[in-house]
């Protein structure tokens, strides 16, 4: 299942570019410590299943299979793997999925 909360902290994320900085090279756990000292409660499975559930849906709707040759790895180039969940997958996810109750995050304090 999708966590709405995953995308609102990435979204909010892509937006703070010096803590954004701080963090592209951070193992998750680090990553979701980030999350939950910034109000969010989701753990670490909820965080896989709603990115990987996400990319996979995302592939389906361009028209391709979600594997090494899919062409959403190539607007990753140049970032790391959370610079492009915070910067590509979920605003495109938030455009993409309107009706699957993915609305633009309030920030947190």
């Amino acid at each position: 299942m999708v966590d709405q909360s995953v995308f609102e902290y990435l979204l909010v994320l892509g937006k703070d570019d010096a803590r954004l900085s701080a963090l592209r090279l951070a193992p998750k756990e680090v990553v979701l410590a980030d999350a939950r000292d910034h109000g969010y409660s989701f753990d670490e499975a909820g965080y896989d299943t709603t990115l990987w559930q996400t990319e996979i849906a995302l592939a389906e709707r361009i028209g391709e299979p979600f594997d090494f040759a899919c062409s959403m790895w190539e607007t990753m180039w140049g970032k790391t793997y959370l610079e492009y969940l915070a910067l590509t997958v979920a605003p495109v996810a938030l455009a993409a999925f309107p009706t699957a109750g993915l609305r633009s995050p309030q920030k947190k304090s």
